[in-house]
């Protein structure tokens, strides 16, 4: 019988041999979302041994009961003998690949979707949905990254904690839509003053933090101050004008992120303080001068 062919045989085999090792790559190359995923391979695997073991156990079952109805013993006999020694293995080998298959369609699509979709969650939970810049949430997470980064590579680092003055005031004077269109405008101005590697958190309500690796005080206050005029001399659609009032506060040795931020945050009180429309750091030296509006 061609079934019998040792060359068909040797097709199928090293087809089945391929095919296993595709997929074992494939979970390799998915270990890592493997380890929260377990109930779906493990669930593709049980499908898949119950369907190998069930189809031959129902052949045999319907040659046993079903057969000799239409069929002469004889031949029932004949046909049994025959598919266990001819038919077995190509069940059996039928069976691996449709495992081995639903394994590629999980390892190259299910997970990639999954992926995906936790990527998608990621960024929904550490973004502002007004602005779209990350919100408070995403703080820790880059201030110890960067710290750590300026400890091992002694670089400066600085951090900008500011607000818009009288916000409260264009809410209740404009309404919340008017100053959600504020908010967004600002995002966008400041965005054309950093850089790539600064990095805008909304911290909450009209707050915001610029976070900037490799920068000392002297740039983070250059960078301030060009904020400050670069939102003071735009015009908000039916406000006019806005102002920014700032604090800065640099990175020094024994630094965490919560004493860093404490300091920019007395700058910003010295400033709202002063009238607002300022920007103050309690590290500046009296050899360097307050920049104001």
């Amino acid at each position: 019988m061609i079934w019998n062919s040792p060359f068909l045989a040797a097709i199928i085999d090293i087809i089945m041999v391929f095919l296993i090792i595709l997929s074992l790559w494939d979970l390799y190359q998915n270990r890592s979302l493997l380890k929260r995923l377990k109930i779906f391979s493990g669930l593709t695997l049980v499908v898949g041994a119950l369907f190998t073991v069930g189809s031959l156990y129902f052949m045999d079952f319907f040659a046993t009961h079903l057969f000799p109805k239409v069929l002469p013993s004889g031949k029932v006999m004949k046909f049994i003998e025959n598919f266990h020694l001819d038919y077995n293995w190509i069940m059996a080998a039928s069976n691996i690949a449709i495992l081995v298959m639903g394994v590629l369609y999980i390892n190259r699509v299910i997970f990639p979707t999954i992926m995906k979709l936790e990527n998608e969650l990621t960024i929904l939970a550490s973004t502002d949905s007004l602005t779209k810049v990350y919100n408070r949430s995403k703080y820790s997470e880059i201030m110890e990254r960067e710290i750590e980064r300026a400890k091992r590579f002694n670089l400066s680092l600085s951090i900008i904690l500011f607000d818009i003055d009288a916000f409260k005031r264009i809410n209740d004077t404009y309404g919340h839509f008017t100053g959600d269109q504020v908010l967004k405008t600002l995002v966008t101005l400041v965005k054309e003053e950093i850089r790539r590697i600064d990095v805008l958190i909304r911290w909450g309500g009209d707050e915001f933090i610029c976070i900037l690796p490799e920068t000392n005080l002297e740039g983070a206050v250059r960078l301030a101050e060009r904020l400050r005029f670069s939102v003071e001399r735009y015009r908000f659609v039916n406000i006019g004008k806005v102002t920014l009032s700032m604090g800065i506060s640099q990175f020094i040795e024994g630094d965490t992120e919560n004493t860093l931020l404490t300091r920019a945050d007395e700058g910003l009180y010295e400033a709202k303080l002063n009238g607002g429309n300022e920007v103050r750091s309690s590290q500046l030296s009296y050899k360097y001068p307050i920049l104001h509006g």
